[in-house]
C-alpha cells in the first residue's frame, strides 16, 4: 500500500511471531499424511493465504529447509476458513495456518504439526502485522488518534497479562468453542516504542529483494508514536 500510495498510513503498533513461543503460524498436515518432512512437499499441494506475501514466504522457507525445486510445489490459495476442510478433504496435502485454524485442526484430530513456526526460517521474530491508523486523523484530529492509539495500547498490554481472558473475547466475533479458545496461543504483540524498527526495514527489503513491491522503501516515516505517552 505504501508503494502504491504513499502516506495513507501510520503504524502504531505490531504483532510479531516468534520461535519464543508466541508465533501463530504452523505447517500442518493430515494426521495420516505419508509426509515426514518439508522436503516431502515437493510434488505436494500446499495450503497458503491469498495474495503474494503468504506465498512468498512459503517459498523462502522451503528453500530454507533444502527444497531446490520449489516449482514443484503446488501452492492453493485459500481462505483461513478454507483450510480445515481443505485438509481435511485431501484437497491439499498441507497448510501454513494460523490460529485459530491451527489449534481448531490440531483439537479435532484433523492435523498434527510438520513444522512449528515455519516463518523463523525467513525471519526470527517476523514482523508480520502492522497496527495502523490513516495519516488524515493523525494531522487533522491528532488528540483523537492518540486517544486511540492509547485504547489500543492498554489493551495490547492486559492482554499480555491475561492472554486466556483475551482469547475468550474473541468469542463476540468468531464462531469457536470456549475450549479452543482456552488453547489458542496468544500472539506477541508490541507498542510503539518497542518495535523493532530495524527488523521492519528487513522485511520491507526482502519485499523489494523477491519483486513484491518494485523497489525499496524507507520505512523510517511510516511510524507513529506517542512521544507524550511514553
Amino acid at each position: 500500500l505504501e508503494d502504491r500510495s504513499p502516506g495513507l498510513f501510520k503504524i502504531y503498533a505490531m504483532q510479531q511471531s516468534t520461535s519464543s513461543g508466541n508465533y501463530t503460524d504452523t505447517l500442518l498436515i493430515k494426521k495420516d499424511s505419508s509426509i515426514t518432512s518439508v522436503k516431502d512437499l515437493v510434488g505436494k499441494k500446499l495450503g497458503v493465504n491469498p495474495g503474494t506475501f503468504a506465498k512468498e514466504m512459503a517459498k523462502i522457507m522451503l528453500e530454507k529447509n533444502g527444497v531446490k525445486n520449489v516449482d514443484r510445489v503446488e501452492f492453493i490459495q485459500l481462505t483461513p476458513n478454507l483450510h480445515l476442510q481443505a485438509l481435511q478433504s485431501s484437497q491439499i496435502d498441507a497448510v501454513i495456518a494460523y490460529e485459530p485454524v491451527t489449534t481448531q485442526a490440531i483439537t479435532q484430530g484433523v492435523a498434527i504439526v510438520l513444522k512449528p513456526h515455519p516463518f523463523e526460517d525467513v525471519m526470527d521474530p517476523f514482523p508480520n502485522v502492522g497496527f495502523t491508523i490513516s495519516t488524515k486523523v493523525v494531522n487533522e484530529n491528532t488528540d483523537l488518534a492518540k486517544r486511540i492509539i492509547r485504547a489500543i495500547e492498554k489493551a495490547i498490554i492486559y492482554g499480555r497479562s491475561n492472554p486466556e481472558i483475551a482469547n475468550r473475547s474473541a468469542s463476540k466475533y468468531i464462531k469457536i468453542s470456549e475450549d479452543i479458545l482456552n488453547k489458542l496461543r496468544y500472539p506477541e504483540q508490541v507498542l510503539g516504542k518497542e518495535i523493532d524498527k530495524k527488523r521492519v526495514q528487513e522485511v520491507a527489503d526482502l519485499y523489494a529483494q523477491r519483486g513484491l513491491i518494485p523497489q525499496k522503501i524507507n520505512i523510517d516515516d511510516l511510524f507513529f508514536i506517542d512521544e507524550s505517552n511514553q
